[in-house]
Parts: C-alpha cells; sequence; structure tokens
C-alpha cells in the first residue's frame, strides 16, 4: 500500500527536565508546566529505549534538507525541547552527547538570563555541542496567535537575530509558544526567514511535507517509557488514540478562547 512507502518522522516535544533528587512537581520557574517535567532518570531510560527500538534518532535540518530516497528509514525520531531551561545544557544536552543522539532546543531569547533559564552565554556553549542545534521559540514566549502584526513581526525577528548570533547558523528553526498558530502566524514566520515551524499539532511528520506546520508528539510526566515506546508507531492505535484526543483539546481550546460574536451561527 502506498502508505508504507512513505518515509516519515516522529519529532518527540520534551520541556524541562527534573534533577532526580528534586521534590514531586518541582518546576525551575513560573513559566514551567509540572505536567512537561520530565526526571532525568526517567530521560536516560528514554534515550535507552531509543537505541533499543533501532529507529534512527536524526537531525531535524538533515531530514528536511535531504529529498526521500528509497535508502531512507520508513520511520525516524526527532528530539526536540521547548523554552530554554536550565537543564537543556546541564541535564539533556551532556546525555545526548553521550548517548550520540542529535536534538534541537528551541529558546525563547529573551527569557534567557532569567530564573531557571540557561544563559546567552550557555545557549552559545549548548550549540557547540555534537550534534546539538538551537532554534527560536519567540523571544519573550507569547503567543503568536495574540501578537498584533507590529508586534509579531518584532518577536520573530529579535528571536532569529539571536539565535543566528549565538548559534553561527544562518538557517533557523522556530517553534510556536503554546503551540499557538493560526495562517497570519505561519505567514509571518515564512516572511521573516525562517526555514520551518515546528507546531504541538499531533501526527507525524511525512518527509517532503510542509516544513511550516510540523507536528510534535509532547513528552510528559504522566508518560511512562512503555507508553512511549507504544507512540513510536504513528499506525499503531496508541499512537491514533493520542491523536484523536489531542485534536479534540485543540478543538475545545480554540472554541472557548475565540471570540463570542464568531460561536454564533449565521
Amino acid at each position: 500500500m502506498e502508505h508504507t512507502k512513505r518515509k516519515r518522522a516522529i519529532i518527540l516535544m520534551y520541556h524541562q527536565l527534573i534533577p532526580n533528587d528534586a521534590p514531586g512537581n518541582w518546576t525551575p520557574n513560573d513559566l514551567a508546566d509540572p505536567y512537561y517535567g520530565v526526571r532525568e532518570q526517567v530521560f536516560r531510560e528514554h534515550l535507552s529505549l531509543f537505541r533499543r527500538t533501532s529507529l534512527p534518532v536524526i537531525d531535524l535540518d538533515h531530514y528536511l534538507s535531504e529529498e526521500a530516497s528509497r535508502e531512507d528509514p520508513p520511520l525516524s525520531i526527532i528530539i526536540s525541547f521547548d523554552d530554554g531551561y536550565q537543564s537543556d545544557l546541564a541535564l539533556a544536552g551532556k546525555a545526548l552527547v553521550t548517548a550520540g543522539f542529535p536534538a534541537i532546543f528551541f529558546l525563547s531569547t529573551a527569557r534567557l538570563g532569567g530564573h531557571g533559564m540557561m544563559t546567552p552565554e550557555q545557549a552559545r556553549e549548548l550549540a557547540l555541542l555534537p550534534r546539538m542545534r538551537i532554534g527560536a521559540h519567540g523571544a519573550t514566549h507569547r503567543f503568536l496567535t495574540d501578537l498584533t502584526d507590529k508586534e509579531l513581526e518584532g518577536e520573530l525577528q529579535d528571536a532569529k537575530l539571536k539565535i543566528q548570533e549565538w548559534s553561527g547558523e544562518k538557517n533557523i528553526y522556530i517553534s510556536a509558544p503554546g503551540g499557538r498558530i493560526n495562517s497570519n502566524a505561519i505567514r509571518k514566520v515564512m516572511e521573516a526567514g525562517y526555514k520551518g515551524l515546528l507546531t504541538s499539532n499531533p501526527g507525524a511528520y511525512i518527509k517532503g511535507g510542509d516544513p511550516f506546520f510540523i507536528p510534535r508528539l509532547p513528552v510528559t510526566n504522566t508518560m511512562s517509557v512503555k507508553q512511549l515506546e507504544s507512540l513510536l508507531d504513528p499506525d499503531s492505535f496508541s499512537f491514533q488514540a493520542n491523536r484523536w484526543i489531542r485534536t479534540g483539546r485543540r478543538l475545545v481550546r480554540e472554541w472557548i478562547s475565540s471570540p463570542p460574536l464568531s460561536r454564533k451561527k449565521p
């Protein structure tokens, strides 16, 4: 069947890693949601899982830059982190280097240097680690859909310039804070010269697909290693159920946040 020939990637979305000795529901600051905090030891178990599955863990830019070929594996894993917490360098980066896996870290650039966040110097250090890449997560972490066009343009340009400065890279990717996107935000991201936009929308990315609407799978503190393993197959019931549930939650959230008049029937 045709779908078996598609080359796909599951892009995992992590946030803060939690030190093993930290108390329950610990967070590095008020930006962090405990739901997305993954223990350091659990993350290392995830890396061991990826090695056991024999699924290749690949670099985002490499995957998006290459044309699909018969030699490409049918399924790959891409690791991403959002926000820019100190654990990106102190815990995640070092564990990834030891495991030999690449990853991309999306940073809210104006928040760096704040409590619990990396400093700009640490962002540079992270970008220099083997197979590590940094990208933008906005400047202030404001939702792209909440900004005026002028604010949005400034947010995107400021973040892009900082990431270029810290990484020395010309081509920069961005992930949407809060996963909030719309057609205007996507258009502005493209106009700002980004190479791709990662969302929080559910699904696997099909190679050769739209680089400005890349889905991701969030990893949470309620997810066991066994559950994560079941989600590494985009054709599995577990993956599809996760996708349906997340889509439903997103639609409800969008309906609640929409202006009351827009909900009325014509």
